[in-house]
């Protein structure tokens, strides 16, 4: 902040008074809610274990949809944004989340119809924890370097290819 205050030629003070009305106000949503056949939905920290913002995005055009300020990512808060977005006309065929149980649920509730894809980035990233980044096992170096290579799928050949070398792996580690 004193950074960008000296680059303004003002006040480290002067600057802070200029942003005060906008802490006291929750940024919200100021544009129409599109129809979205495919959307991606997620939460994320902002301030650690006290603030966490939930973001309803359209996948087809990367544009965010909706977002809340939640305590926490449980059933109950999904449940709710969920609710209020399906009351604003918002009813996708398809829901791309990171398949944490209580949004799962809020998503069958809301949503029974919706087809729910767990995200890819969310796949790969827990098998990395998982394996680490140092497996001590060859079985675990080899799933990681297999693990590796989801993300660089992108047509049904690929996939295919993939799944052929995830079930070789499979039947040699049995």
């Amino acid at each position: 902040m004193t950074e960008y205050a000296n680059h303004l030629k003002i006040s480290r003070q002067t600057l802070s008074k200029y942003f005060s009305e906008f802490w006291k106000h929750e940024p919200q949503p100021n544009y129409p809610l599109e129809k979205a056949g495919i959307i991606a939905v997620d939460g994320t920290s902002v301030v650690k274990r006290k603030v966490m913002v939930l973001i309803v995005q359209n996948i087809v055009t990367s544009k965010p949809l909706s977002w809340i300020f939640a305590e926490h990512e449980n059933f109950d808060t999904w449940f709710n944004f969920f609710s209020q977005l399906r009351q604003q006309g918002l009813n996708p065929s398809v829901i791309v989340c990171d398949a944490q149980k209580g949004l799962i649920k809020a998503i069958r509730t809301v949503w029974p119809e919706a087809i729910v894809q767990r995200c890819i980035i969310h796949i790969h990233r827990q098998a990395r924890i998982w394996l680490t980044q140092h497996s001590k096992t060859k079985a675990g170096r080899k799933l990681l370097i297999i693990v590796n290579e989801l993300l660089k799928v992108r047509t049904k050949r690929q996939k295919r290819r993939w799944l052929r070398m995830f079930r070789k792996w499979d039947k040699k580690t049995l």
